[in-house]
């Protein structure tokens, strides 16, 4: 049996470890949850799985933010609201967006797409403006680290600056990776 100053002392580290893996849990649960903030795609119109009227792909919900924000004001004019659109990241297919209606193609975006195009001054991060050219220098060779934290601090705007609606980073490890960075 232990003597009662000891038997005290030994449930106080037990309650403080505890308490500290409560903690230590609760910070990095709140973490993650940061991350998906940027790379979650919650579409807020229905989801279900609709093929490119171009080249039948499966393309994935986008909000209609993401097309209100980077059409051309001409295009914009068409845009059908009550409509759920996908975006489709096929590299030869010349439609961006479908619903059951209508279509945009890349000439009716204000910006280049990466997944349709491969020049090197094309954005792989539209939020930063990392490109493929950038990626390549060294001064960008730690983009993904760059990224998260830009993430973690609540700096991205997905939605409104990628073509895809949707967090970049996965198309910048796919690059980085190719060129053999990581």
């Amino acid at each position: 049996m232990l003597p009662k100053i000891l038997y005290h002392r030994k449930a106080a580290v037990n309650i403080a470890a505890f308490l500290w893996n409560n903690i230590f849990q609760k910070i990095q649960k709140e973490s993650e949850l940061d991350m998906s903030r940027c790379c979650q795609n919650t579409v807020e119109t229905d989801t279900s799985e609709t093929l490119c009227p171009l080249c039948r792909q499966s393309g994935k919900g986008v909000k209609l933010i993401t097309l209100k924000s980077l059409l051309k004001p001409s295009s914009l004019a068409k845009l059908q609201p009550k409509l759920n659109y996908s975006f489709c990241s096929t590299s030869h297919c010349d439609v961006v967006y479908y619903s059951e209606l209508n279509t945009f193609r890349m000439q009716d975006l204000k910006v280049p797409v990466f997944q349709k195009d491969d020049g090197s001054e094309v954005p792989v991060c539209y939020c930063f403006g990392l490109s493929r050219a950038s990626l390549i220098s060294e001064a960008k060779a730690n983009a993904i680290d760059f990224i998260r934290e830009q993430v973690r601090e609540n700096r991205c705007g997905c939605e409104v600056n990628n073509p895809q609606g949707a967090c970049c980073l996965g198309n910048v490890s796919h690059v980085v990776q190719q060129l053999g960075m990581k």
